[in-house]
């Protein structure tokens, strides 16, 4: 049977949960696909216990440090079969992910860019993700907010459309949203509405330092995104900076907070795991105080999902 699916997963000083996450694909369900791993100049253990592995579909390919967009873009030029998984490399994908994935995808040809409900893991304990939409108009009403309406890293999706668009244009925080806003623009995107994809949280995933890095991606992908859709012409995004570095004092406060919350949300999970309780459901309410449109969000959705499975 020809192979249909290619297994894209770049990695950056994975270890210890690279194993975990490699192990979750080798382990799938359907068993007929390529494990394709850009190791990002990994500076840990990851490059030797990537040579320990013998599995005929895994193919590794190492490059200096560029970031996830860049790598992503490298594995797309190596890639020749009809669809791409994403995976992180110290995330777990469910047995069942891709077999449930490329079924729908092969009934819903007009889908370009298919993904899943998600969880999320700290340690040996599970919480419930945020709900993502099904279908395409909401998927894309939250892009257009800078939300993340799909789970980057659980998405499947057509090779030839991310190739029309030429892959990923933001190399590092921010590449997401951006190239789902312009994967919309070639067909529709979707979820599935089971939980197939645990995004593992741990000290290394909370990073304070770059959070005007993502605020500063997100803002460029929308207003591009805007832009097109009127037909005006895109800035660069080294154009595009020097205007957003202008943007008046409330705006740049309202968008640290925003951002702010995210990482206090993340944070909380990982103290609640390490049964720092107080401190965790200190800083769940904080985040639900500087964000409350997130938590508004996560129960309608859980509303929905529970009418949906009746």
């Amino acid at each position: 049977m020809k192979c249909k699916l290619t297994v894209l997963l770049p990695v950056y000083n994975g270890m210890p949960f690279l194993r975990d996450a490699v192990e979750s694909i080798l382990t799938q369900t359907i068993k007929n696909f390529r494990l394709l791993i850009i190791d990002d100049g990994s500076t840990d253990g990851t490059q030797a216990y990537l040579k320990t592995l013998s599995d005929p579909r895994i193919d590794v390919v190492r490059h200096d440090n560029q970031g996830t967009g860049a790598s992503i873009n490298h594995g797309i030029e190596l890639t020749s079969t009809e669809f791409i998984a994403r995976m992180d490399a110290d995330d777990i994908s469910h047995p069942d992910r891709f077999r449930l994935q490329l079924g729908f995808l092969e009934k819903h040809q007009d889908v370009v860019m298919l993904g899943t409900q998600v969880a999320f893991i700290s340690g040996e304990n599970q919480f419930s993700g945020p709900i993502k939409p099904l279908c395409g108009p909401p998927i894309k009403k939250l892009l257009m907010k800078g939300r993340a309406g799909m789970c980057h890293a659980a998405c499947i999706f057509k090779t030839s459309a991310a190739k029309k668009i030429e892959g990923y244009r933001i190399k590092r925080a921010g590449e997401d949203i951006d190239f789902f806003l312009r994967m919309s623009e070639v067909g529709n995107l979707a979820n599935l509405n089971e939980v197939l994809y645990l995004i593992r949280i741990h000290d290394r995933s909370i990073n304070y330092s770059n959070i005007d890095e993502v605020i500063l991606g997100k803002a460029y992908a929308v207003k591009c995104a805007k832009l097109r859709q009127e037909g005006a012409m895109e800035p660069t995004i080294r154009q595009f900076k020097k205007t957003w570095k202008n943007r008046n004092y409330f705006k740049k406060a309202i968008d640290f907070i925003d951002g702010f919350s995210t990482v206090i949300y993340r944070q909380s999970l990982i103290d609640i795991a390490k049964y720092k309780k107080f401190r965790g459901y200190l800083l769940l309410c904080f985040s639900a105080v500087l964000r409350p449109e997130g938590v508004i969000r996560r129960v309608s959705g859980r509303i929905r999902r529970l009418i949906l499975s009746r």
